[in-house]
């Protein structure tokens, strides 16, 4: 069955149980932001993206009967044969993982459909802010907000790793937050992995600021459980923190090489901005996740469950 066969599959039991869908579709208007969907009825996407990056592009999306929202993640295929055919299968594997996944910090996939030169996915919105910004407000001071927070972001992940799911590319970006309610939402599979299914990737994925040290050194390494934990280490130290804990330019920089060869030193680090009295509110059990996971070494990460442990001792 095709994914877009899927999708209107989803959209018939989710919308219109039981009733004959093609007598009820979205009603037309004058607004000219929307535009419906080329293939699926019942689906009107916004002109005007309010998100992007280096994936593509993010619209709202309207869904007639639908009291939930959703967004259209908009990827554009590249045209050359030889990429046309990986891009199209990254989209697939993508919304395959997606489709399988049930966690309530995990974006839900309502499907795709393929238009040319472009892919529309249809996930969850997951909120208006991510923990970038979050990041910069009083609540990132509020030790029990934070738990609450990286409690939910450690839970999604365990749970994709206990499905055998690598995400590849954990980030505060990447996490997004509901306001007053601080329900959080891990986002952007494009760069996940089943461990049991090999994958070439061409270009190496993720960000470099949140990479783990192995993935750096070589870039034919494929993401795993462990480097998951490093970059949920620096996302972690960055938000309580305000700063990343390694300095650099970029992957050639000599003293991010040099700072790769040994376990960082988070306990110097945290006595330095000690001296500063907004920073003391990171709690000892905060500090034992971050010294956990980063760790130079893969097998001396502590795992998503572990960390999780930690997170309730320092409640």
């Amino acid at each position: 069955m095709s994914t877009c066969s899927l999708l209107w599959n989803t959209l018939q039991l989710c919308i219109y149980p039981g009733k004959d869908t093609t007598a009820a579709l979205i009603s037309e208007t004058d607004d000219e932001e929307w535009y419906s969907s080329p293939s699926i009825p019942n689906v009107k996407i916004c002109n005007v993206p309010f998100s992007e990056g280096g994936y593509g592009q993010v619209f709202h999306c309207k869904v007639y009967n639908v009291k939930f929202d959703w967004v259209a993640k908009q990827v554009h295929i590249r045209r050359d044969l030889h990429w046309h055919q990986f891009d199209r299968s990254a989209v697939e594997r993508e919304v395959s993982v997606l489709e399988r996944l049930n966690h309530p910090n995990i974006v839900k996939c309502y499907g795709c459909e393929f238009l040319d030169s472009v892919a529309n996915i249809y996930l969850s919105f997951g909120g208006v802010s991510d923990l970038v910004t979050w990041s910069d407000s009083r609540r990132s001071y509020d030790s029990k907000a934070r738990i609450h927070v990286m409690r939910q972001v450690v839970s999604a992940i365990e749970y994709l790793h206990s499905s055998s799911v690598v995400h590849g590319d954990i980030k505060l970006d990447n996490i997004l937050i509901t306001p007053r309610t601080d329900v959080v939402t891990l986002v952007d599979f494009g760069g996940c992995r089943e461990v049991h299914r090999p994958v070439r990737l061409p270009v190496q994925r993720g960000t470099i600021t949140y990479m783990a040290p192995e993935l750096i050194r070589d870039a034919s390494k494929a993401p795993a459980f462990a480097s998951d934990m490093w970059s949920l280490g620096i996302s972690y130290f960055a938000m309580c923190f305000k700063i990343f804990p390694f300095k650099f330019a970029s992957v050639e920089d000599a003293l991010y090489r040099k700072q790769l060869r040994r376990d960082s030193e988070l306990r110097d680090i945290q006595s330095m901005l000690n001296e500063d009295d907004d920073q003391t509110h990171v709690l000892a059990g905060e500090m034992s996740v971050m010294n956990n996971v980063l760790k130079v070494h893969p097998m001396r990460r502590i795992s998503a469950r572990a960390a999780m442990h930690c997170l309730d001792e320092a409640d």
